[in-house]
């Protein structure tokens, strides 16, 4: 009898944690549509030919056929155009469109320990520019938002999916906040938080994936979240300081590149000892090679070199990881349902 009461309840709950998982894949599907088309508006735009921060500082961002991008600017303030100073990047983007692409512009730059100055002509940002920066980080972020609602939907292990829930949240707010962080009077707060919280959700993944590792799982889960608040405080605190933020972004890039290689490093382990393969394992380790492993190293080497390193072209490959780990969860869930079937049956008829 009370079996039979508490089904109805069940498959009622069921249903509205289904309705509930589609208002959210839909919200985060819209979010990321308004995303990406208020970044069409760069699209015929004209610009220096590099991305200035609302802090000045010039983005590491860009694609290699820039002059920008191979005169070595990336993390430098621009303080002078013209002459004239300038103390943001609406300053600098207003002065440069107000004259056609093509005309040439004298930036005045400033570093920790040296000034310097470029010469360089305006550009229009093409559809093909617009799709090769934003269009990455678009794809990737919509993927790891699935990451996180697969995570939620999925019967899967509660470690492993909060685990995904995290990974999956912050890297989509991390890869969509950043198609908006260029324009000008662009906000970069949030960009910033995620920055530095991104690498903890890493580790996470990497201490319960492909198995939980008992004994150091929560020190090690502290461990990581403190250090990503220790960046994040200061990093909303001087945002609009150009020499603590590039600081401060090259320590996350670091961390970030640190927390990817744990992950690729944990999965390898994980493939080599037969006692911790799963079904998702393989999927998981191919994404993680060429998802994580590749976009980690460019974070290390922009990390350790100040940002000086064009961090967008991580996007061509991060999109794998998401996608690979969101392939073998799917299989490794549909396996556990095929095993648990029979039984369910012969329970049935019983």
């Amino acid at each position: 009898m009370n079996e039979r009461h508490l089904q109805p309840n069940a498959e009622r709950w069921s249903e509205l944690q289904r309705a509930a998982i589609g208002l959210v894949a839909l919200a985060a599907i819209a979010t990321a549509a308004v995303v990406a088309l208020a970044a069409t508006t760069w699209i015929g735009a004209t610009f220096p030919g590099f991305f200035v921060l609302e802090n000045g500082v010039v983005a590491s961002i860009g694609r290699p056929g820039w002059p920008a991008s191979r005169a070595g600017i990336y993390q430098q303030v621009v303080t002078e155009v013209d002459d004239v100073s300038v103390d943001s990047g609406t300053a600098v983007y207003k002065r440069v469109a107000s004259q056609p692409a093509g005309t040439t512009f004298t930036y005045g730059l400033e570093s920790t320990n040296a000034q310097r100055s470029v010469t360089l002509a305006s550009r229009v940002l093409t559809p093909t520019d617009y799709w090769m920066i934003f269009g990455g980080y678009f794809a990737t972020g919509l993927l790891y938002l699935l990451l996180a609602l697969l995570g939620v939907a999925l019967s899967i292990d509660p470690q492993l999916g909060r685990a995904l829930v995290l990974v999956g949240s912050a890297g989509g707010a991390y890869a969509l906040s950043a198609v908006g962080i260029y324009g000008p009077d662009a906000p970069i707060r949030l960009h910033a938080a995620i920055e530095a919280l991104f690498p903890a959700s890493l580790v996470c993944l990497a201490l319960v994936f492909p198995r939980p590792l008992a004994q150091i799982t929560k020190p090690a889960t502290a461990l990581a979240w403190t250090l990503s608040l220790a960046l994040a405080l200061p990093y909303q605190l001087m945002l609009d300081q150009p020499a603590a933020y590039s600081a401060l972004h090259s320590a996350c890039e670091l961390y970030l590149g640190l927390a990817g290689i744990a992950v690729v490093t944990r999965l390898v382990v994980g493939a080599t000892i037969g006692a911790t393969r799963t079904v998702a394992l393989p999927s998981a380790l191919t994404g993680a090679v060429l998802g994580l492993g590749a976009p980690a190293i460019i974070f290390l080497v922009s990390g350790a070199t100040g940002g000086r390193l064009s961090v967008n072209m991580c996007t061509a490959t991060a999109f794998v990881f998401p996608l690979c780990v969101a392939h073998g969860i799917v299989r490794e869930h549909l396996a556990a349902r095929r095993t648990a079937q029979p039984a369910l049956d012969v329970a049935a008829a019983d």
